[in-house]
């Protein structure tokens, strides 16, 4: 049988335990909500600023043109914006896959089309999952007109909790082991009378 000291300080450590893991996951779920806010919020900036540049361009600019440096958006973590034309079709791209600017699904564009925006997580290849928002442009004067899509490879997200995550971890290990400590020593004051 365990002695008396030991089954409190355990009881002790448990009860702070569970309450530093049910501070741990709140703070890591309200973390990855805000998170995901957060990029929203600064890819549909990202679209709205490239929208109002479009409303300044020359028709030589609006046409196929190549980037200079496109992002790898397989290993890279900066945000894209690519230029789609009526239809759908890349005609620029600051971001590429193998080469190729990523393909947006029709059915992305009709709701881009049909809300005036459209956000979603895509995953052009198996390994590679993009967050991207899309605002529709056009040009009455040119005749031009399509979608601009802002986008971020969605690993930086994960990447950004999992540092929350083994922060959050360490933290409750050194929770636990003050906890233990902290009890086993207050116990032996309190129970030295008992002795």
């Amino acid at each position: 049988m365990m002695p008396l000291r030991v089954r409190i300080a355990l009881f002790g450590a448990g009860v702070v335990l569970l309450t530093v893991l049910l501070f741990s996951l709140l703070l890591y779920g309200l973390a990855a909500r805000g998170l995901a806010g957060q990029q929203n919020q600064a890819l549909a900036l990202r679209a709205q600023q490239a929208v109002a540049a479009l409303k300044l361009a020359s028709r030589p600019s609006l046409t196929e043109a190549q980037s200079l440096a496109p992002v790898n958006l397989i290993t890279g973590s900066d945000t894209f914006v690519e230029l789609l034309d009526a239809a759908g079709t890349p005609t620029w791209s600051g971001g590429e896959i193998d080469g190729r600017a990523p393909a947006i699904p029709a059915s992305l564009l009709a709701t881009a089309s049909g809300k005036g925006f459209a956000a979603a997580t895509l995953r052009p290849q198996q390994h590679v999952a993009l967050r991207v928002y899309l605002l529709p442009w056009s040009r009455p004067d040119l005749g031009l007109s399509g979608f601009v899509v802002a986008g971020q490879p969605a690993h930086t997200a994960r990447q950004q909790l999992a540092g929350l995550r083994a922060f959050l971890l360490l933290t409750a290990l050194l929770c636990l082991v003050a906890a233990v400590v902290a009890n086993w020593l207050a116990l032996g004051r309190a129970l030295r009378p008992l002795r």
